[in-house]
């Protein structure tokens, strides 16, 4: 992984590149591995993305952190007093809380994904995809409140498309 960025310091290989380009780097040590993915995200990244990847997702993580220790601050610190009612401290304790929770979840996915391919998991990434929505919702970066989904044959139709497309990738992974 990082032989393959020293070689293409700037932009990374491409996307993707990983698989095909790992024979020319592997090591005698490394012979017993397949060789698709890195087992480091990050290092995966860097080399197929270059610097400018890495620090978008060392931006998400750093908009993740400020956000937890808001939630944090917002759950343990002095009792805000902007709030008027009991009601609407309890909604924003529960709000805060699972504000917490899934950005801890994501802080999981993130942490393992320096020992394994974790974000290259396209299961993983609609499951982050969808913890991310709702976080931004709950954060108030959404001002949507309902979904209408009025063709039921157009929501059949992605359903089937988006669960062939998973299948698919996870078949093509293992060939």
């Amino acid at each position: 992984g990082l032989a393959q960025y020293r070689d293409h310091p700037i932009t990374g290989s491409g996307l993707g590149t990983f698989k095909g380009l790992y024979p020319q780097y592997r090591t005698l040590a490394d012979a017993a591995t397949a060789g698709n993915y890195a087992h480091n995200d990050y290092i995966q990244l860097l080399a197929e993305g270059g610097p400018g990847l890495l620090l978008f997702v060392v931006a998400l993580g750093t908009f993740l952190f400020w956000h937890l220790s808001r939630a944090v601050w917002r759950l343990f610190g002095p009792p805000p007093t902007r709030l008027r009612s009991s009601r609407d401290r309890q909604l924003q304790t529960r709000k805060d809380f699972e504000i917490v929770v899934l950005i801890m979840a994501l802080g999981t996915v993130f942490v393992h994904a320096t020992m394994n391919f974790t974000l290259y998991s396209l299961v993983n990434q609609l499951i982050i995809g969808c913890v991310l929505a709702r976080l931004l919702w709950l954060l108030g970066y959404s001002t949507e409140r309902t979904v209408k989904l009025e063709s039921t044959g157009l929501i059949r139709a992605t359903l089937i498309i988006g669960v062939g497309y998973i299948l698919l990738w996870n078949i093509a992974d293992f060939v």
